[in-house]
């Protein structure tokens, strides 16, 4: 391709993107070149300028392009072609320079037909799609969506729980980590991998979210009962139809603004829940603890500020 624009073919040469138009230009280039497998070179020519021969070519180009079209009949598959080429064009452009998807992009600037993931079950593809994305259900994503939820990891704490916190930092998932992910694992080899290693991902999020279910198990005498931040709303909740003792409970708690638990109810519904030991851990002076209709008795006090909980109203 010869070009008369020395300034963009250096500024190509150089990767120096800061103009968005030249941006794009790339990033539109690159993809096409991917998706057809072509190579491409570029060649700076002088410009039409007191040139003799290019300045009649300029002329002529021109003249041509005023002139009346000639009225020449399209098949209906060459119209399919163009408007195939001109979609695909289209979408490309926008996958390129458009600002959602990102981490997508990085490892997939284009479709790729032969993706490891079209051979894999529906339930599977859902894991890894959402794990590629970042829109997997862990706290930092649900936090975007309902900021009552806090990000604080469910497994050890650290204060977003992420994507790749779970898949390659949190220590609580060592385990699983070194059975079912690559040695040295990132990104690339454990979502983008063969269907193999993609399968074993799935499986590896999948014993991650079993693991954190079995945590959340309130049912039965003399467990220890570990309740996430955000979750405690809904899993409480089943208490209401429980009758039974919990020795020992630990809320894993942090702060989320507002009134402190707000509409958390800890208590016991229309049954009766006794408890032995609780421990509010990194909690604030806001709980509520409701017996409504039944009957609430807490034997022990570990770090519960109870002369401040507000009584709530059946």
């Amino acid at each position: 391709m010869f070009s008369d624009s020395k300034s963009v073919l250096e500024a190509l040469q150089n990767e120096s993107l800061q103009n968005s138009s030249l941006k794009s230009l790339f990033l539109t280039t690159d993809s096409f070149l991917k998706i057809y497998d072509v190579d491409l070179t570029l060649q700076w020519i002088p410009g039409h300028c007191n040139i003799t021969g290019n300045e009649i070519a300029d002329t002529l180009t021109k003249k041509g392009s005023t002139a009346q079209q000639q009225n020449t009949t399209t098949s209906f598959r060459t119209a399919q072609q163009i408007i195939r080429n001109n979609s695909t064009e289209e979408w490309l452009n926008g996958w390129a320079t458009g600002k959602t998807g990102r981490s997508l992009f990085t490892y997939m600037a284009t479709p790729n037909p032969k993706d490891s993931i079209n051979s894999l079950e529906r339930r599977d593809q859902v894991i890894i799609f959402r794990l590629r994305t970042h829109h997997a259900p862990d706290n930092a994503h649900l936090n975007r969506i309902q900021p009552m939820t806090p990000p604080v990891c469910h497994f050890c704490d650290a204060p977003y729980e992420t994507t790749t916190h779970l898949l390659f930092q949190c220590t609580s998932l060592q385990d699983l980590r070194e059975e079912y992910l690559p040695p040295r694992s990132d990104a690339w080899n454990t979502l983008y991998s063969n269907s193999q290693q993609l399968k074993k991902t799935s499986t590896f999020y999948s014993q991650k979210s079993s693991r954190r279910a079995k945590a959340q198990t309130t049912a039965g005498s003399d467990k220890n009962v570990y309740i996430a931040s955000g979750e405690t709303i809904m899993a409480v909740g089943a208490f209401s139809d429980f009758v039974g003792i919990l020795s020992s409970v630990t809320l894993r708690y942090e702060k989320y603004g507002g009134t402190g638990f707000g509409a958390f109810v800890f208590g016991a519904g229309k049954n009766s829940l006794s408890i032995d030991s609780v421990r509010i851990v990194a909690g604030d002076s806001g709980h509520r603890y409701d017996a409504c209709n039944g009957q609430y008795v807490l034997n022990h006090k570990e770090e519960v500020l109870v002369s401040q909980a507000q009584p709530a109203s059946c």
